[in-house]
């Protein structure tokens, strides 16, 4: 089921880029550490989409308007990807159908929590930010 939704993110992402005037581009191989890249004119970006299917529990409550990830890579999401590995990375939650696009150098740990709802959240400000990609 993980997987259908990482794959209904990365469409989502595709369909919203192209919208945008991007030209997407997808990796051959699965192997591949990021999902998509982009080709704004000017430069390739690559681009992880992380896909965020319901919102947060905390002992067993979901809690209001509150959306966790776990941005690490590889089937146990144990390891961190570098620098050289990913340009941004592209939080899709499908409940609001809304991308936060996120730089890789303002991560700064695996597990990371969206308040989409909240305009002082440290996030708040890439929401929807696809001129970053620009």
């Amino acid at each position: 089921m993980s997987k259908l939704i990482g794959d209904i993110g990365e469409l989502e992402f595709i369909i919203r880029a192209k919208k945008l005037g991007y030209t997407a581009l997808l990796p051959y191989s699965a192997a591949c550490v990021y999902d998509i890249a982009i080709d704004n004119g000017d430069k390739i970006i690559k681009i992880q989409v992380k896909t965020i299917n319901a919102l947060s529990l905390r002992r067993g409550e979901r809690v209001k308007d509150c959306y966790k990830t776990v941005i690490g890579k590889g089937r146990d999401a144990k390891s961190f990807y570098g620098e050289k590995d990913v340009d941004f990375f592209a939080i899709y939650i499908m409940k609001i159908n809304k991308f936060f696009i996120l730089p890789f150098a303002i991560i700064e740990s695996k597990t990371s929590r969206f308040y989409p709802e909240k305009k002082d959240h440290k996030f708040s400000k890439y929401l929807e930010k696809w001129d970053l990609l620009k």
